[in-house]
């Protein structure tokens, strides 16, 4: 497509010239080319210093790449805007003003926090006491409870929704029978004081920081592969 090309860094001409030499000009000063990396890539990752780029920088130049692609491509950002406010508030409908009934107002709070954590794998929403009581479980099924991330989900968000609430009757009798401190006994939530909701916290972030250090492992050894 080009004849000839120029790249520039920090404001200065690195090479000028034919394009089918760029990469064994690189080379001569020592820029090896790994055999399937792409050509713009290789030549970016030469260019510039990736260490040196601030996140502010990347944040802004990526934003400003979005922002024109949804101006260029209008339909579709309106498209998906329509359909996130149209989903945001079906959802804020449903759950609007719940009731501090025994029936419906448990049975729409479960629903609510398990909408959050739908998408989970089954069988870890199956083991991780939120459907069924684990000491109803066979014991050599249990352990895998403390490797769900949906048992810690479910736990914050149900103990968010029940802690420190009081139940009534549907019936308009003012009878309060239930408790949210209650129900959390029932399912064997401990929440005596902060740290029992926030250590859910905690186990999330560590297990979300080790699936990035076996992503971040694994694309380094797909790298060294190729």
């Amino acid at each position: 497509m080009f004849d000839t090309v120029m790249f520039m860094c920090n404001g200065r001409c690195v090479y000028h010239g034919s394009p089918k030499s760029v990469i064994p000009y690189f080379e001569k000063y020592g820029y090896q080319c790994d055999p399937y990396e792409n050509p713009a890539d290789y030549i970016s990752d030469v260019l510039i210093d990736i260490a040196t780029r601030l996140m502010v920088a990347e944040i802004f130049y990526l934003s400003q790449r979005t922002l024109r692609n949804a101006v260029r491509n209008s339909a579709l950002a309106l498209s998906q805007t329509v359909a996130s406010i149209v989903i945001g508030l079906l959802v804020g409908l449903l759950f609007f003003d719940l009731k501090k009934t025994i029936e419906p107002g448990v049975q729409n709070r479960l629903v609510m926090a398990l909408i959050i954590v739908i998408f989970i794998l089954v069988i870890m929403m199956m083991l991780s006491g939120f459907l069924i009581d684990l000491p109803s479980m066979f014991s050599w099924l249990s352990w895998i409870q403390w490797i769900s991330t949906f048992r810690y989900a479910s736990n914050v968000l149900t103990i968010n929704e029940f802690q420190d609430l009081l139940f009534c009757l549907a019936n308009e009798t003012d009878i309060c029978s239930i408790t949210g401190d209650e129900i959390l006994d029932k399912r064997g939530l401990v929440h005596a004081n902060a740290w029992d909701l926030w250590k859910n916290f905690f186990a999330l972030t560590m297990m979300a920081m080790l699936l990035f250090i076996l992503t971040y492992i694994q694309l380094i050894r797909i790298k060294k592969i190729k």
